[in-house]
């Protein structure tokens, strides 16, 4: 992907297909293909007809990181996204830091493998592994019914969960079985698979 740097606040990364990411931040700073300086806090992702997939906005993401995880810093490092179709997709990183957007409105499966992955998911009953190491899970309103598989929310390899702007305080959080049912009303429901409540945390959470 080609990194475009607007001003120190905005920059764009696009790809030969047509998709885009638009990057807005603070003192953002840049070197061919990478940033080298800088916070991101907001991302919006667009397909080649430039119609939004997905928003996401109150990040606090290191710019340098995340340049080499969408720009490929190895030969292993995927940047992969679903598509709007109703189709239920397979989207598979690997053992890298990935960057994995399901934006398909199918019951989909996402599996990052090793590495610090952020996988991203909007619409659809999905399904997702975030593998080893620490892991950034995003989700967009009206999200569905989706699933953490390997949800670890404490120790060396603690995941995260962004949920945007709501107050912990006032999720619905509960053991259901061997799984944490986390409700956040109109529909839209998170499963942790074979987590025990009493491990859950605000620090498992990234709120504004």
């Amino acid at each position: 992907m080609h990194l475009t740097l607007e001003t120190r606040r905005s920059a764009t990364f696009d790809d030969v297909s047509g998709v885009s990411v638009k990057i807005a931040g603070n003192g953002l700073q840049a070197k061919g293909n990478n940033f080298t300086d800088g916070t991101i806090s907001a991302m919006t992702l667009l397909d080649e007809k430039d119609h939004v997939l997905v928003e996401i906005s109150g990040l606090r993401l290191n710019a340098s990181h995340f340049s080499k995880i969408i720009d490929g810093a190895s030969d292993l490092t995927d940047y992969l996204y679903g598509g709007l179709e109703s189709g239920n997709d397979v989207i598979t990183g690997s053992a890298a830091d990935d960057f994995l957007f399901d934006t398909s409105l199918g019951n989909d499966i996402v599996r990052g493998f090793a590495g610090k992955d952020i996988i991203g998911s909007a619409y659809g009953n999905d399904t997702l592994y975030g593998g080893d190491d620490s892991d950034i899970f995003l989700f967009t309103s009206k999200f569905d019914r989706d699933s953490i598989m390997d949800f670890d929310p404490t120790g060396r390899d603690q995941d995260l969960i962004r949920l945007g702007k709501i107050n912990f305080a006032k999720l619905d959080i509960e053991q259901a079985g061997r799984d944490v049912r986390i409700d956040l009303g109109a529909g839209d429901v998170l499963t942790l698979k074979n987590t025990d409540v009493d491990l859950i945390s605000r620090d498992d959470f990234l709120l504004y």
